[in-house]
């Protein structure tokens, strides 16, 4: 630590350690929850439809029902056929899990663990030792994982809930429109054969009108009619015509969140792009109540819209630095519906916050839409509304590895050697100031000094999506209706509750084919 902070973060010291001599002990009981606020709550009931979905590493993909995996071979069950199909587990590119009703032990946990090797548990923080993290779960039971393999620990886990997702080959909910050619957007975008580029005025439109009636275009709707809509192109969406638009109106917004997506364009050639957020009208880009991010070659402007029809720009942001000699960036808005606030990040930096002076309400619809003004290529991708914790992402001290770090809430830390978590306390072993012990409450994170591996996953791994947020690696030897056996590197031979699984992302040592051609599969 700074000598020049010394003084000061002795008195934080003393505050911390005055605030934890203040809280009520709870008395000891045999490796009882570390909890700092109420115990977890029962998980909601499930609520999402997702259809299972099968990819092999040769680019075949196959619709159906996943029964399970035993003796190296993954059973499937597929409509058009009348007995179960098994594949090799070897040949199994990723796998897409329909979600089940969770058990009545199923509860929301108040910690997650990040270990060094990408994987991210969920679970209810019993205690940390020199030598063992101890993590109870409802869908494993209880696990002990070695210090070693812990990178990161969020001992109260703030609000990270993932409200929506964009998921590898499934565009369902995406409405497809052109406002720029009056087609309001509906579930699918016209395709199917042409008629020629002479098709005569009244044909287009009653063309355009069918679109606008029907939620699936007609089967002989014109190519330069289709080529007005963004496409999906099984991870991402790419568009060529000026006035396209992708929409939804089930977006769960919660009082902070963070909305983000990948943005491409062709190289050498502006961005013209808007997103609006809170939409109440996705029937027109200027129409409704809505905030509206609007990317104008190097230039992003912040821009309130209201059911009046009034305008008001909040601010713009000049990133022609920034955007010198890209063709793509990863673009956040962290929304604060409550202060009136939007702030910007670009690849994950801060660049400006907005503040909506306007007196009306503040926008609260479930609408989003994405709308290309380019008529050169753009690709948007990897789209997600999170709830977000109010806490901007760079004004955190980055820590060197050498020591334990911990971070408050309040945006001070301490690194030091963490020498155990138990009761609601966190001790610590200061340089300056000795063993310290500081309430649990008042952490927002820990980072440990365990390097974080990278490399090859090894053969035969696999990586699953969990419910909420998780992620596991490890070698699946059995799946079964009641009961998954995985083999971790860490944890072991494990038992999992199957219903925790979304996806399964196989034998991740092998290549993969390409998920898109065209202008941005480079």
């Amino acid at each position: 630590m700074n000598d020049n902070l010394r003084p000061f973060a002795f008195v934080l010291l003393l505050g911390l350690l005055a605030s934890a001599i203040a809280q009520p002990v709870t008395p000891a009981r045999d490796l009882a929850p570390a909890r700092t606020s109420a115990p977890s709550k029962k998980m909601p009931a499930v609520q999402v439809s997702r259809t299972e979905k099968l990819n092999l590493l040769n680019g075949d993909k196959m619709s159906g029902k996943f029964l399970g995996i035993e003796n190296g071979f993954l059973r499937w069950q597929h409509p058009s056929s009348a007995g179960v199909i098994s594949f090799k587990s070897a040949d199994a590119s990723s796998l897409d899990i329909a979600q089940k009703p969770r058990p009545q032990e199923a509860r929301l946990h108040n910690s997650a663990v990040g270990l060094i090797n990408g994987d991210r548990l969920l679970g209810d923080l019993i205690e940390l030792t020199p030598e063992l993290l101890v993590l109870d779960t409802w869908y494993a039971g209880r696990l002990s994982l070695p210090r070693s393999s812990v990178a990161e620990l969020n001992p109260v886990l703030m609000d990270s809930r993932v409200v929506f997702e964009s998921r590898e080959g499934d565009a369902s909910g995406w409405l497809f429109g052109n406002y720029n050619q009056g087609l309001a957007p509906k579930a699918k975008p016209a395709g199917g054969a042409g008629i020629g580029a002479n098709a005569g005025p009244e044909k287009a439109q009653q063309l355009a009108r069918n679109i606008l009636n029907q939620k699936i275009a007609p089967a002989n709707a014109p190519k330069q009619l289709a080529n007005q809509f963004w496409k999906f192109d099984g991870s991402g969406f790419t568009s060529g015509s000026s006035g396209s638009v992708i929409a939804r109106t089930d977006i769960d917004y919660p009082n902070k969140f963070e909305l983000a997506f990948d943005l491409q364009w062709a190289g050498g050639t502006s961005c013209y792009f808007n997103a609006a957020i809170l939409a109440s009208d996705i029937k027109s880009n200027y129409a409704g109540d809505h905030y509206q991010l609007q990317v104008s070659s190097s230039n992003f402007y912040l821009n309130r819209r209201t059911k009046t029809g009034n305008q008001v720009r909040m601010g713009r942001a000049d990133l022609r630095n920034q955007m010198s000699g890209k063709t793509r960036v990863r673009v956040g808005l962290l929304v604060d519906r409550l202060k009136r606030d939007i702030t910007l990040l670009l690849d994950g930096k801060v660049i400006q916050t907005f503040h909506d002076s306007n007196k009306d309400p503040v926008p609260a619809s479930r609408g989003l839409s994405f709308q290309s003004n380019n008529s050169y290529p753009l690709r948007i991708s990897k789209i997600s509304v999170s709830q977000w914790s109010g806490k901007l992402p760079d004004n955190e001290v980055k820590t060197d590895g050498s020591e334990d770090f911990i971070y408050f809430k309040n945006k001070d830390h301490i690194k030091g050697t963490v020498k155990s978590i138990k009761d609601g306390k966190v001790i610590v072993n200061n340089a300056s100031f000795g063993e310290v012990p500081v309430p649990l409450s008042k952490v927002a994170r820990l980072q440990l000094a365990n390097p974080v591996k990278t490399g090859k996953p090894k053969a035969g791994t696999s990586q699953a999506i969990l419910v909420r947020g998780g992620k596991i690696s490890g070698r699946f030897e059995k799946w079964t209706a009641d009961k998954v056996r995985l083999v971790h590197p860490y944890l072991g031979a494990v038992e999992f509750n199957p219903v925790v699984f979304e996806s399964l992302e196989m034998n991740r040592d092998q290549p993969r084919p390409q998920k898109h051609q065209g202008f941005f599969s480079k």
